[in-house]
C-alpha cells in the first residue's frame, strides 16, 4: 500500500491538470504511479526471497526476468558439458574440475559414462548442469560385426564381408576350423534342393490328404556353421572373441544369410565393467563410480 502525503497529493493534482490540458485521461498519472510502485515492490520481494532462500515468490505476469551474467566480467559458476571418446581425457577433465559430491555414472547398455561435477550433497545440492560425458566409439571391425548381424545378407554380400574382414574371422563347421578359401567357396556356391511328397488316403466315410515339402541348402564345400570374430569393441578395451551363429534362410528365391552373435548381452556387460574399471583406475581421488545413469529432475 502507498501512503499519500500532502506533497504527493499536490504533485498528482498538478500532473492531472496538465494531462487534462493536453487532452489525456486524468487517470494516467495514477496508472504510472501504480505501475512504478508495483515494480518497486516486485524488486523488493525478489531481493527478500533470494536472501532468505524462499521457495516461491509472486510477481506481476507482465515482468520479464533478464539474466545479466553475460554482461559480468566472470560467470557466477562453471556449467556446461565436456564430451569425449577417450577414457584418459574424460578422467583428466573430471579430476581437474570435480566439485563437492562429484559422481560418475556408467551406462552399460550404451557404453557411456557421465560425471556430474556439481552434484553437491544433501545439505547443499548442486545444480547438476556441469558435466563431463564419455561415449566409447566402436572400432571399425566391431561396427562391421554389428552391421552384419542387424539384417539378412545375400550370398554376394556375405562373401564380400568375410573377405573384407578375413583377418578377424575364423570359420567353423561345428568346432572344426575351416580354411577361409574353402569357407568362401562354400558360401558362393550354394544349391537349394527341394523335395515334395504327397499322400492321399480314401476311406468309406473320410478322405485324408497331406503334403510335405523339404528345402535344403547344400554346397560342394563344407558350409561354415559358426564364425569366431576377434576384435576390440572400443580402442581402449581389450580384444574379445565373439562366436557368431550362421543361419541360411531358404524362403526367398535366393538363399539369404542371417548372423547372430551368441550371448551378445554378456559381452556388453563385461565390456562395460572393463570400462568402469579403467575409469576407477584413472581417477585418483577415488570418486564414486556407479553402474547406471542419472537424470536431473
Amino acid at each position: 500500500m502507498t501512503i499519500a502525503t500532502a506533497e504527493t497529493t499536490h504533485d498528482q493534482g498538478f500532473a492531472e491538470a496538465a494531462l487534462e490540458t493536453f487532452g489525456l485521461p486524468t487517470g494516467a498519472y495514477g496508472q504510472i504511479l501504480s505501475q512504478d510502485t508495483n515494480i518497486t515492490q516486485a524488486n523488493e520481494a525478489l531481493v527478500d526471497a533470494a536472501s532468505r532462500m524462499s521457495k516461491i515468490v509472486a510477481v506481476h505476469d507482465d515482468f520479464k526476468v533478464e539474466d545479466l551474467e553475460q554482461y559480468a566480467a566472470f560467470r557466477r559458476r562453471p556449467k556446461g558439458n565436456m564430451a569425449t571418446h577417450q577414457i584418459k581425457a574424460f578422467a583428466a577433465y573430471t579430476e581437474a574440475h570435480h566439485g563437492d559430491g562429484t559422481t560418475v555414472f556408467v551406462d552399460a547398455d550404451n557404453m557411456r559414462a557421465t560425471a556430474v561435477l556439481d552434484f553437491g550433497n544433501t545439505d547443499n545440492p548442486g545444480h547438476c548442469d556441469n558435466l563431463a560425458s564419455l561415449t566409447l566409439k566402436n572400432t571399425a571391425a566391431y561396427a562391421a560385426l554389428l552391421g552384419a548381424t542387424a539384417r539378412k545378407t545375400s550370398q554376394r554380400d556375405m562373401a564380400e564381408w568375410m573377405e573384407n574382414w578375413a583377418p578377424h574371422i575364423t570359420p567353423l563347421a561345428g568346432d572344426e576350423q575351416l580354411g577361409m578359401a574353402k569357407a568362401l567357396a562354400a558360401v558362393r556356391n550354394i544349391t537349394i534342393e527341394g523335395a515334395n511328397r504327397s499322400q492321399h488316403q480314401e476311406e468309406s466315410l473320410s478322405t485324408t490328404r497331406s503334403a510335405f515339402e523339404s528345402v535344403q541348402a547344400k554346397s560342394d564345400e563344407q558350409l561354415p556353421t559358426f564364425l569366431e570374430y576377434r576384435c576390440r569393441p572400443a580402442a581402449e578395451l581389450q580384444e574379445r572373441t565373439y562366436r557368431v551363429r550362421i543361419s541360411i534362410l531358404t524362403g526367398d528365391a535366393k538363399p539369404m544369410f542371417w548372423l547372430n552373435i551368441i550371448a551378445l548381452e554378456t559381452h556388453q556387460e563385461e565390456a562395460a565393467e572393463e570400462m568402469s574399471g579403467l575409469i576407477r583406475q584413472q581417477i585418483p581421488n577415488q570418486l564414486p563410480v556407479l553402474m547406471g545413469s542419472y537424470t536431473k529432475r
